[in-house]
């Protein structure tokens, strides 16, 4: 005798429906649980990023500022060695109290600059400022580190752009080098 099976056709159709339910709903609720961590996450970067920027506006200007000041005393010839001497500590000062603001690449560049400094004052104590093709070399190793130190400063706190995306390229952001 033949089994028949017609009345099981409801049930099984009605269980594949519910496993096909299930399968929806936790595909679903995997999807949603995931664009929720990531706006989390994004949220958290947001805040961190937004409280980086505002301590870097706070601290950032001084920094900038005597590096400012340095190109101007070299390019206007007014350096003095106590000026240099005293420079140098406030570029050092800064650096203990703020460097942990740094960026990566202004974290480099800052310490270019604080070595290029020392070695300036250092020439400057030990041979005073008449010009010599040496204290030129070093003027201009000042003057370059001191305008790349501006820009990464600059960089840093977006106003060539923020550079902390993982994907920068489609946003055409010019990388400025020098003056």
């Amino acid at each position: 005798m033949p089994v028949d099976f017609s009345p099981y056709i409801p049930l099984a159709s009605t269980a594949i429906s519910v496993l096909a339910a299930a399968a929806v709903a936790w595909y679903t609720v995997q999807r949603s649980f995931r664009t929720e961590l990531s706006k989390l996450q994004l949220g958290v970067q947001q805040n961190l990023l937004e409280q980086l920027v505002a301590s870097r506006l706070r601290v950032y200007p001084i920094l900038y500022a005597v590096a400012s000041d340095i190109i101007k005393a070299v390019s206007d010839g007014s350096v003095t060695k106590i000026m240099m001497v005293d420079m140098f500590k406030k570029v050092q000062e800064w650096d203990s109290q703020n460097a942990l603001l740094l960026g990566a690449d202004t974290t480099n560049v800052c310490f270019t600059f604080r070595q290029s400094l020392r070695e300036y004052v250092d020439y400057i104590s030990e041979n005073g400022l008449v010009m010599t093709n040496e204290l030129q070399a070093h003027v201009n190793r000042l003057f370059n580190i001191s305008q790349k130190l501006e820009l990464g400063l600059r960089s840093d706190i977006g106003i060539y752009g923020i550079g902390l995306a993982e994907n920068i390229s489609s946003l055409n952001i010019p990388n400025i080098d020098n003056y």
